[in-house]
């Protein structure tokens, strides 16, 4: 069995580059500039107006060189803890929102700079682990690996390989992120990884967690796939049928032949209606006895000429690919509302435009889009948004 992180060495530089990456795109926030205040030496002044200077300087690239002695101190803070294992953490605060997308509310959970930063320091130590045992197929989460990825993927499978794809089962896993077992979680990672200080924190990071996993964590995405990885290693190795050919020879056949992971969202393709069941069966006592995770009751196998694809918004068929039909109803009041107007677009409205036109682009809705003249509003929208973001003026137009 390898084990990662064996020759890792914790430095402070590790810790600093973990920060850096962490406040890319953050500098402007109120809640870095408290962080880096609480690091910042200036006498007389107080932590509010520490964090007045430090968010001043942090608005632009030219003044940030003055908050590098901070961060240095951050960082070498931070080591000092991690080597003296006393790590310092505020309790993460959750708040109830809902996801218009899939019209669920979750729980999620806001940590502070700092926590987030440790987040950081571990994927950062961690990145090759979880890109050899997240398998190739599990598209959420992953640079380059997204939506569109595993919608193009199933495309190719049930139109250019309908023989091996005659079938497929799909299901969901309940609660999946509050429902990961950690003391199972940390057995694998211990199993995987060969380094005291990068445990410690990982460690220390999963017990500020209500239960489970936190939505809204940056380490949480990466353990998520992580931990799920192994039941897609176990359906695509390990779920296979003995054949015995007619001149006695003992062949062995893989029950499934494509399978994509898209977090929870689980597809899995087979030829033969008979295979997929073993390979069902075999994946649902690995889910439930190794795992300990809990099905949906809406899972089920079905036909792929008849029964569309519906995963990742998409709606993927033989024939064409659509959007879901819950997705296309905003996207086609946005575009009812925009169409025939002839004033200017606002930079709210024209953001959404550009936004929702990602589902129209990879998606087969062409008389739709000719109808409503969907390329000349999206040229409108895109002379709006580059007008303010070239000249970096916030509101809309008049």
């Amino acid at each position: 069995m390898k084990r990662y992180l064996k020759n890792y060495i914790l430095t402070v530089d590790k810790v600093e580059e973990a920060i850096y990456d962490c406040l890319r795109r953050k500098w402007k926030r109120t809640d870095v500039s408290y962080f880096l205040a609480a690091y910042y030496e200036c006498d007389g002044k107080n932590i509010h107006e520490r964090a007045k200077i430090c968010k001043e300087y942090a608005k632009s690239k030219e003044t940030r060189y003055k908050l590098y002695e901070a961060i240095s101190k951050a960082a070498y803070s931070m080591y000092q803890e991690i080597e003296n294992r006393n790590i310092v953490l505020r309790p993460i605060s959750y708040q109830m929102r809902y996801d218009r997308t899939s019209e669920k509310i979750r729980e999620i959970g806001i940590s502070t700079i700092k926590q987030q930063v440790y987040d950081y320091l571990v994927v950062n130590a961690c990145k090759k682990m979880f890109m050899a045992k997240i398998g190739y197929f599990q598209c959420a989460s992953i640079p380059k690996r997204g939506q569109i990825f595993g919608k193009k993927k199933i495309e190719r499978w049930i139109r250019k390989d309908y023989k091996n794809s005659r079938y497929y089962y799909k299901c969901d896993i309940k609660k999946y992120y509050p429902s990961v077992n950690i003391k199972n979680l940390e057995k694998f990672l211990h199993r995987d990884i060969k380094c005291d200080d990068i445990l410690y924190v990982i460690h220390f990071l999963l017990g500020t967690y209500k239960g489970g996993l936190c939505i809204g964590s940056y380490l949480s995405q990466y353990l998520a796939n992580y931990y799920i990885s192994y039941a897609y290693h176990h359906i695509t190795e390990n779920s296979f049928s003995i054949r015995r050919r007619k001149n006695g020879d003992i062949v062995r056949v893989n029950n499934v032949t494509h399978v994509l992971f898209y977090m929870d969202d689980i597809i899995i393709f087979s030829g033969s209606v008979k295979r997929l069941e073993r390979a069902v069966k075999d994946f649902k006592r690995y889910i439930t006895d190794v795992l300990f995770l809990t099905i949906k009751e809406n899972d089920g196998v079905f036909r792929t000429r008849t029964t569309k694809v519906d995963m990742m918004g998409y709606c993927v068929s033989i024939k064409n690919t659509i959007i879901r039909p819950r997705i296309f109803k905003k996207i086609r009041r946005l575009f009812l509302r925009v169409n025939g107007r002839t004033e200017n677009l606002s930079l709210h409205i024209s953001r959404r435009i550009l936004s929702h036109y990602g589902w129209l682009k990879h998606s087969d809705l062409y008389p739709f889009c000719k109808r409503f003249k969907i390329k000349t509003i999206v040229g409108r929208a895109k002379k709006v948004v580059s007008y303010y973001d070239k000249r970096g003026i916030l509101g809309e137009t008049g």
